[in-house]
């Protein structure tokens, strides 16, 4: 399934959700320039900075089993289900 978020005027993609590790992350309406991965605790894990890309992927198969947010662009926040 494909969880689209209209968050701010943006179209946010992140799929698969839940995860088994690989994740792609994709906006039609403005580039990606950052994304940060942040656990339930509010710690940030990882900052990733692009290059104004419409999509990545994240791979979070080192990182245990549990739920993480994903911050887009310092503004939309999804939650994420690592398997």
């Amino acid at each position: 399934a494909i969880h689209q978020y209209d968050i701010n005027n943006s179209n946010v993609s992140i799929y698969p959700n839940p995860t088994n590790g690989i994740l792609n992350v994709s906006n039609d309406v403005s580039p990606i320039e950052s994304i940060d991965i942040i656990n339930i605790q509010g710690q940030v894990l990882s900052k990733n900075i692009y290059s104004s890309e419409n999509a990545v992927t994240l791979d979070l198969s080192s990182y245990n089993k549990g739920m993480y947010l994903i911050k887009v662009n310092n503004e939309e926040i999804i939650k994420v289900l690592k398997k």
